[in-house]
């Protein structure tokens, strides 16, 4: 794989991301972890100032993938508070067994 395969991995991931469509997330999630494996296993190291620009624009891709994915673990949290609250409890919290406490 190429750095242009990690630079369009991660455009998909964030395009997975702002779909909501969590199979492709999981698609897209892999082919980038696959994408960066095979680029530092073939040396990435030695990239042309091109392939180097690439790469950074995957890196700045991948931070927007994180940026978008926190943003929405946050709101899903919010409103997880928000369900609790209804019923009386004041936060989502889990057990040692996974269980709501």
């Amino acid at each position: 794989m190429s750095a242009a395969a990690v630079g369009e991995a991660a455009q998909t991931l964030a395009r997975a991301l702002d779909a909501g469509s969590w199979e492709e997330v999981e698609r897209a999630s892999a082919a980038l972890a696959r994408a960066t494996q095979a680029l530092g296993a073939a040396g990435g190291h030695h990239l042309t100032p091109e392939l180097k620009a690439t790469v950074r624009q995957a890196l700045a891709d991948s931070e927007a993938a994180r940026i978008r994915t926190r943003y929405l673990a946050e709101h899903t949290r919010q409103r997880l508070d928000r369900l609790h609250a209804l019923t009386g409890r004041s936060a989502a919290r889990y057990g040692r067994h996974g269980r709501y406490l």
